[in-house]
């Protein structure tokens, strides 16, 4: 299993590259997908949620201090 740099891919979307969010997305949304819906109990409202989160992750990514925690970060969002 390849071990996943998100201190680059964190630095790289900072700089613009849409590839980099791609990736984080790519390697998150499953897990992240399971945590909203376990809570939710509801496909849509958990599809909703997860929408919410990442926009907000995203917009908010220069914050994150330890890059390497983005995943659990995402998820308390």
């Amino acid at each position: 299993m390849k071990t996943v740099d998100y201190s680059k891919l964190i630095s790289d979307a900072l700089n613009g590259n849409q590839k980099a969010f791609d990736e984080l997305y790519t390697l998150t949304v499953q897990s992240a997908f399971r945590t909203a819906f376990l809570m939710l109990n509801n496909e849509d409202d958990a599809q909703d949620v997860l929408q919410n989160a990442y926009a907000k992750a995203f917009r908010k990514l220069s914050e994150l201090k330890e890059p390497e925690k983005f995943e659990s970060w995402l998820k308390s969002i």
